[in-house]
């Protein structure tokens, strides 16, 4: 019979039969007929060691009900396509590796290897399994080659490896691009349950819902759905693509559940490892989970040199013994952000980084940035409601929302948990925060060193009993360049060693117009205050702080800063906040013991309590104070404490100082040992 279009003639298939005679002539014209039933019989290989360079057209026509096996090394209906297939439906084909003894054996359902073009095919309940040494798997396609182009195709159904495959995709098993040709999948999707195992140690391969390993080739508008449960030392899992090295990846999209068993993998809701490759318009919304992992993100599991733009996630990762978990990415080395967003909560255990967008980054600008969920873990080494682990990453536009806890870890914070360098502005986090022992915890970043930070704030509450540095904003700094913050969460901590409304601790930092509003609590040793608790080598400026500060016993307790060294100055500041302590060593209004130089300065609010030394601006000086005066109301709790409106116990400078208001009532200077 025959069929014709578009001035060309086509040879009409109509049975299995007639489906077998295409190997007299693989470089013919065929359509379909009419559906083709195969009654579940053994079929071998179109082709099996001969290209077809022909095109089929099934004419939206079926084939069903096969078992496909070869015995070269391309497996599928067609062993390599270099034609034109379109408008076909496979259904119910399975297809084996098992028969090809090769060493390389490419096994898809339409194709061992396509280098020619694919259109308007739909494979369903397909099951693709490999069993010879080193296979590639396929729902559709085993390898996409050169200038093959898949369109508007899709697969669903079952692919299964073992310890001998290497890569396997919910459509296809490899897509890659070479000096022939760019490898491209366009407008296609694949729903496949992708299980088994994949072979170990092969870093440049990997197991996606969509591809398993895409190689510079191109996938745009495309999807995967599914569940993928792979197992595998070293395995790199994505939910639409394992593995993509120099590849473009846009307006792509999976839901696919990701969850890897095995050491050191990396998986991904999208991709597993993405390296020096472009993902654009991306979404990932399954959940992520491994055991073990080395970086698991709810859209990338590790992203090297590769640019993400305007891509989210919404599935929640897990993994409580993996090393850098992100709800976008895990790690990210040089990478730029831009339009990121991630709603996942991210789960951890000991010894892990983890943020709400990135676990680890390094090198990397993130722009427009943000994060909404939990972030938990258990002895984690940095965590952090965006980034737990920042270095040299500049941030501008970056934020999180939701609740950060780690009540063993070493660095915790509502946005960043360490942050080393960069420049960074536009910051906010909401949410509470909380550390525990030997922790630095911030509201904002629980440890920041030599960076720049302007116009940044946070909101939610600190909690870190038995932590060296408790901040409202940032729990340890340490150089930089502070401008333009604000906290406004309370802060607390039983038995920490420093807290502040904006800053546990800071060290060679120029700070300009910053403030905190929250109330600051601590127990028993602490050094405390409004702003900062401890402080040395700072140059401070229109600071403002207005909550109650409290401490326990042989604690410094202040209404701005507990502790001023003497490399300090503080200038054009003040504190409204009372102050309250109990048998502890200093209590003031503004510094608990100054040895730097305050001028311009004021305080405001009531001290209330037992100390060595009281003041309604300096509870011990011994550096200098200038300038300055104090208004609030003294109320020793135990007769024969020094006590002044203006300074406890000096031992340095002041000139030019006035006190007012209830402060007039106490003695100007407690007690005065400069002369």
């Amino acid at each position: 019979a025959g069929y014709r279009a578009n001035g060309e003639d086509y040879r009409v298939i109509q049975n299995l039969a007639q489906l077998r005679e295409i190997e007299a002539d693989m470089d013919g014209r065929y359509v379909l007929g009419n559906q083709i039933k195969g009654g579940n019989a053994s079929f071998r290989t179109l082709g099996d060691g001969v290209n077809f360079n022909g095109t089929l057209d099934g004419l939206g026509n079926s084939i069903s009900d096969l078992s496909v096996y070869g015995t070269s090394g391309y497996v599928g209906l067609f062993g390599v396509n270099d034609g034109i297939l379109r408008n076909l439906n496979l259904d119910h084909v399975w297809v084996s590796g098992a028969q090809s003894l090769y060493y390389n054996t490419q096994v898809g359902t339409l194709a061992g290897v396509n280098l020619g073009t694919i259109s308007n095919v739909k494979a369903s309940n397909v099951r693709v399994t490999g069993a010879s040494y080193f296979n590639s798997l396929g729902g559709l396609v085993a390898l996409n080659l050169q200038n093959g182009s898949i369109e508007n195709s899709s697969a669903s159904g079952m692919v299964v490896g073992d310890q001998y495959t290497y890569a396997m995709g919910g459509l296809v098993g490899e897509n890659i691009a070479n000096a022939k040709g760019v490898a491209r999948i366009e407008n296609s999707q694949a729903a496949v349950v992708l299980n088994g195992q994949l072979s170990s140690d092969l870093r440049h391969y990997g197991a996606g819902g969509l591809v398993g390993s895409n190689i510079g080739g191109r996938i745009a508008n495309s999807k995967s759905a599914g569940a993928l449960q792979v197992s595998g030392d070293n395995l790199n899992l994505g939910g639409l693509v394992g593995y993509n090295n120099g590849g473009n990846l846009s307006n792509v999209e999976s839901s696919s559940s990701v969850t890897g068993q095995g050491l050191n993998g990396l998986y991904g809701g999208l991709v597993g490892l993405n390296r020096s490759g472009e993902i654009i318009n991306a979404k990932a919304s399954g959940k992520i989970s491994g055991s073990g992992s080395e970086a698991i993100g709810g859209l990338v599991g590790k992203n090297l040199y590769s640019a993400i733009i305007t891509s989210s996630a919404t599935g929640d990762v897990s993994d409580l013994r993996g090393r850098y978990l992100g709800g976008l990415v895990g790690y990210n080395q040089g990478g730029a952000l831009t339009n990121a967003l991630a709603t996942s909560n991210v789960t951890a255990g000991a010894g892990a980084h983890l943020g709400g967008l990135l676990g680890y980054n390094s090198d990397a600008p993130l722009v427009n940035v943000s994060a909404r969920g939990k972030v938990t873990a258990d002895g984690s080494r940095a965590i952090g409601g965006l980034v737990g682990y920042n270095l040299n990453g500049p941030i501008t536009g970056g934020s999180a929302s939701g609740a950060v806890a780690d009540s063993r870890g070493l660095y915790v914070g509502g946005l960043l948990g360490y942050n080393k360098g960069g420049s960074h502005t536009n910051l906010s986090a909401t949410g509470n925060v909380t550390g525990g022992r030997e922790s630095r915890v911030g509201g904002l970043i629980g440890a920041n060193l030599d960076a720049l930070l302007n116009n940044a704030s946070a909101k939610g509450n600190v909690i870190a009993d038995k932590a060296y540095a408790i901040g409202g904003l940032t729990g340890w700094n340490q150089g930089g360049r502070l401008e333009n913050l604000e906290a406004s969460g309370n802060v607390s901590g039983k038995e920490a060693q420093n807290l502040g409304g904006l800053i546990g601790i800071s060290s060679g930092a120029t700070i300009i117009n910053v403030k905190a509003s929250g109330q600051v609590a601590g127990g028993d040793a602490a050094v405390a205050g409004g702003l900062i608790g401890n402080s040395d080598d700072v140059a401070i400026s229109n600071a403002r702080a207005s909550g109650k500060v409290s401490g326990g016993r042989n604690s410094y307790v202040a209404g701005l800063i507990g502790v001023l060294g003497r490399k300090a100055t503080v200038e054009n500041s003040s504190a409204s906040g009372d102050v309250q302590g109990n048998h502890a060593y200093y209590l003031a209004g503004l510094v608990g013991s100054n040895s730097g130089t305050l001028r311009n300065t004021s305080a405001s609010g009531k001290i209330s309590g037992i100390a060595t030394g009281m003041g309604g601006l300096v509870g011990f000086n011994q550096g200098g104070v200038y300038t300055s005066s104090a208004s609030g109301r003294l109320e020793p709790q135990l007769q024969g404490q020094a006590y002044g409106g203006l300074i406890g116990r000096n031992f340095g400078k002041q000139s030019q100082n006035t006190v007012y208001g209830d402060a007039t009532k106490a003695p100007f200077i407690g007690r005065d040992f400069s002369f």
